[in-house]
């Protein structure tokens, strides 16, 4: 009967330290799930920022090559009344 209660009281140890171990585990898995889920939240941000950029830049491009085009047209016009003149 003594070595049953002993033989008890030790997988009642072993229980109770298996526990805390996985009490622990969870504990540093849930800790590492929420710096993950903040980093890719910052990630996302940060995704959405650079497309909002560039979708800026492919405006102010076009804007650019519009202009360009314009002043290429008006001065192909100059020349060409500048050639008609002379």
């Amino acid at each position: 009967m003594l070595i049953l209660s002993k033989n008890m009281d030790t997988q009642k140890k072993i229980k109770t330290d298996i526990e805390a171990k996985l009490q622990s585990v969870i504990a540093s898995l849930g800790a590492e799930n929420a710096e993950g889920k903040k980093r890719l939240g910052t990630l996302e941000a940060e995704k959405k920022n650079n497309s909002e950029i560039e979708a800026k830049l492919q405006s102010v491009i076009a804007s650019l090559r519009a202009e360009n085009a314009k002043g290429k047209k008006s001065i192909s016009t100059l020349e060409a009344e500048k050639k008609n003149n002379s």
